[in-house]
Parts: C-alpha cells; sequence; structure tokens
C-alpha cells in the first residue's frame, strides 16, 4: 500500500471509531478535519489529519470560519506521520495550544497531552476518558486483513476487555453507513445507543 493510500487508511478509520464512540455515549463533537489552523502571532499554521471540537463543540458549531485569535484550537487533533518525524510539528501544536494530540506512526497509536509547554505521552483520553485506546490499537493492526466494518465489529481483543458481542443481524446507525453493534460494547457504550434490528 502507497504512503498516501496508508496515511488516509489510518486517519478514516480511527476517524470512524472517534464518531461510533461519541455517537454511543451521546458526546456532541465538531470536525473540522479539513480546516486550515493558523496563529498570527505565530507565523505558522498547520491542517490535521483528523481534527474535532469536544468541550468547545457548541462555540464552534455554527461559524463558518475559526480565527484562533479568538476562537479556542481544537480540543482533540489526531496526526499519522508515516515518513517524517513528527517532533517539529509536535512544538507547533504545543504552542498553538492544542491540549489533545493523538499520533500514529503507521504501527502504533499513541496518546499526547499537553502539560504547560510540552507535550506528555499518557494512557488515557482527557476528552474521552472511557475511549478504549488499546483496543482500538487492535483496530488499526486488522486493517490489512479485513474491511473498515469489519475490523471495528470483530477485534483482536486485549486482556482485561469483556468480549464483544457478534450479531450478524445487529446493526448500529451511526454516522458513515451501518457498523457492527458489537462496536456498541467494544466501545463501553450505554444501552441507549440507537439500534436497529430487522
Amino acid at each position: 500500500m502507497s504512503p498516501k493510500k496508508e496515511h488516509e487508511s489510518i486517519g478514516c478509520l480511527l476517524g470512524r471509531m472517534i464518531e461510533t464512540f461519541s455517537e454511543c455515549h451521546g458526546i456532541e463533537i465538531v470536525s473540522v478535519a479539513s480546516t486550515t489552523f493558523h496563529r498570527p502571532d505565530l507565523d505558522r499554521g498547520f491542517e490535521a489529519d483528523e481534527a474535532y471540537y469536544i468541550k468547545h463543540a457548541d462555540a464552534i458549531r455554527e461559524k463558518e470560519a475559526i480565527d484562533l485569535a479568538v476562537d479556542s484550537p481544537p480540543d482533540l487533533v489526531i496526526e499519522i506521520e508515516l515518513t517524517s518525524s513528527a517532533i517539529r510539528k509536535l512544538d507547533l501544536l504545543a504552542a498553538m495550544e492544542i491540549p489533545e494530540l493523538w499520533r500514529h506512526d503507521g504501527d502504533e497509536l499513541k496518546l499526547f497531552l499537553l502539560d504547560g509547554p510540552i507535550y506528555h505521552q499518557s494512557s488515557t483520553s482527557r476528552v474521552f476518558p472511557d475511549f478504549p485506546l488499546p483496543l482500538a490499537d487492535s483496530v488499526l493492526a486488522r486493517r490489512h486483513r479485513s474491511g473498515a466494518a469489519l475490523a471495528i465489529g470483530q477485534p483482536d481483543r486485549p486482556s482485561g476487555f469483556d468480549d464483544v458481542e457478534q450479531s450478524a443481524n445487529s446493526r448500529c446507525v451511526l454516522g458513515k453507513g451501518a457498523i457492527r453493534c458489537g462496536t456498541r460494547r467494544l466501545l463501553h457504550a450505554p444501552e441507549s445507543c440507537r439500534c436497529m434490528k430487522p
């Protein structure tokens, strides 16, 4: 697979998991993946692979343009770095006060939280405290062996996680197409998740 296609594959699959998790948990998010963020005082900018407003979703939802001179930065930025080091970008994101960064290097998903002027690696997200990162990493590792929906619906299950209840006839109406409702239990979603059973 070409680096560009691999890059898009990881970003898309991780984005689907985030959207599934937020939908099942009733968490409002605003995706701003194609937005170029710029800070005039830094004279630099960036365009994230995926970016979301979560805590500040209500403040951003109706805005046609985001101005970081007055608006909050995204609550979560996702970067897929397959061919280059992310160190320089980490410095830029820290300067732009991005509070949380998820980074995938083609092999592993890592989470970084902003602490003062620098990022520290963490095992728990601030914006999605219950998001099962090890399980998401397992799903991403399966991306070459099956399609995205199957990878999400039938992940390798690391120890410490509940078994995922599989049902070919149970599907969840979530975001970009139907995903197996096993995802609801996979992502620890409440029973209020909108499910449709024929």
